[in-house]
Formats: structure tokens, C-alpha cells, sequence
């Protein structure tokens, strides 16, 4: 089910994305652009974690690979230029490679891992994202002077979905089933 989850929420962030007008909204003098595929995708680190935390992190890995997969098909089926495919894929798997290694290697409890492993995959995945699928580098979707409040409009909702994640979730109860 964690697994079905994880990979749901990939296919979930490329329908919402695709499908639902991006929230827009001026504040501090500056234009501000989420996607409400961004609030799924920041799922996917936590229910990444889920993953692991039953299966173990080579399954992780798998479940990833499905998980993008699912994201590079369903971005040829909406018919995303080739450079937000390209730009989302490789967020994908750069962010969520990071989220497993430091959710892995960070020796601390469980809800800070969750919490450290998501906030840095989210942050990287903005930034990856948005160089390579929006910028004047490649589609110019995004103007290199309002970029950097794409980015960080999209860290802002990740950074807020970890955190409500690290402290809602019962994360012992969660570890207590995969063992």
C-alpha cells in the first residue's frame, strides 16, 4: 500500500499540474507561481520514507524508478515540452536519490530524518526543476528575474509539508510495523 501511495501521489502532482490553473498571488512586491502538483510532489518524500521504512532502501529505489517512470509517461500524455519532461525527471530523481541517502545516513530520530531528508530533497527538487524545465535556459517559461520566486514559493509549500509530516505522522508506530 506504502508503495501504491508513493507512486499515486507522482501520478497525482502530473494530473494536478496539468489540469488545475497554478495558484498565482502578488506579496512583498514580488509575483508568486505554485503548481498544486507541488503539494503532491512534496508528498513523495515523505511517502518515500514509508517506503523504506518497510521495505528497506533497495526497494526505495525500485519504488523510485516506477515512481518516475510513472511521472516521465504521464508528462508525454498531458504533453509537457520535452524541457519540463526533461526538468521534472531529473528533480525527480536528484531529490528523491538525496531524500534516501540522507534519510539513510542521518543518524538522529525518526521524525527528524523525515523531516532534514525532505526539506533538503524539496529544496533541490525546486531548484533542479526550474533550471532545467522553466528557465530562459531552456523554455523560458519563467524569466530568469522571477525564477528565483518559483523556487522559492515551491520550497515554501515542501518545507511546509515535511514539517506537518514529521510531526503528525506517527512515525514509531510506522517503524514498529516494518519490523
Amino acid at each position: 500500500m506504502r508503495i501504491i501511495a508513493y507512486i499515486a501521489a507522482i501520478a497525482a502532482a502530473n494530473f494536478a499540474t496539468a489540469n488545475w490553473a497554478p495558484l498565482t498571488f502578488e506579496w512583498l512586491g514580488q509575483f508568486w507561481v505554485v503548481t498544486w502538483g507541488t503539494f503532491f510532489i512534496a508528498a513523495t518524500f515523505f511517502l518515500r520514507d514509508t517506503v523504506q521504512l518497510k521495505y528497506g532502501r533497495r526497494v526505495a529505489y525500485y519504488a523510485l524508478a516506477g515512481a518516475l517512470a510513472v511521472n516521465v509517461v504521464l508528462s508525454f500524455f498531458y504533453g509537457d515540452l520535452i524541457w519540463v519532461t526533461v526538468g521534472s525527471a531529473a528533480a525527480f530523481l536528484v531529490s528523491e536519490t538525496l531524500d534516501t541517502e540522507v534519510f539513510t545516513r542521518y543518524h538522529a530520530s525518526l521524525r527528524k530524518r523525515v523531516l532534514l531528508s525532505g526539506v533538503l530533497g524539496g529544496t533541490i527538487d525546486s531548484a533542479v526543476f526550474a533550471v532545467i524545465g522553466l528557465s530562459p535556459l531552456t523554455t523560458g517559461i519563467v524569466p530568469w528575474e522571477f525564477l528565483w520566486t518559483s523556487i522559492v514559493a515551491q520550497v515554501v509549500v515542501k518545507c511546509g509539508v515535511q514539517v506537518v509530516a514529521a510531526g503528525v505522522i506517527p512515525w514509531q508506530r510506522l517503524a514498529g510495523e516494518s519490523a
